[in-house]
């Protein structure tokens, strides 16, 4: 039986937030280059970038709903 998607916009919503996930880093870079000094406030600061990467990463493998779903499954396994 053929998959079919409960969000068939999903591709379409992923690869976006994908161009923007790439698009933050020339603008951190941008920032970076403008400050005098390279110290923690800019090093934290690419945290934000980084951050949105990451999760833009893991929804694409779907990370979230599978450990939500084993989640689900330990809570249901429990002996009441």
């Amino acid at each position: 039986m053929p998959y079919h998607d409960p969000h068939p916009s999903r591709p379409i919503v992923l690869a976006l937030l994908g161009v923007l996930a790439v698009l933050l880093w020339p603008i951190w870079l941008m920032i970076a280059a403008a400050e005098r000094e390279f110290n923690a406030m800019v090093l934290l600061s690419a945290l934000i970038p980084l951050g949105f990467t990451a999760a833009v990463i893991l929804a694409a493998l779907d990370v979230p709903a599978k450990v939500l779903h084993r989640v689900d499954d330990r809570l249901h396994a429990r002996p009441h």
